[in-house]
């Protein structure tokens, strides 16, 4: 295994790929609804930071 690989089954994703990937697996429903929320209030943190 390459040198940085992750090897514990973690995986970090940007909001916009994980509302493709729960869209396009699950279609709307909670978990939809929950990642909009975090999308806002990411947004609301990093934008007091600026």
């Amino acid at each position: 295994m390459p040198k940085g690989f992750e090897t514990t089954g973690r995986v970090i994703m940007n909001i916009e790929t994980a509302r493709q990937m729960i869209l396009n697996i699950e279609g709307k429903g909670l978990r939809t609804g929950l990642r909009d929320i975090v999308e806002v209030v990411y947004d609301q943190f990093t934008n007091d930071e600026r």
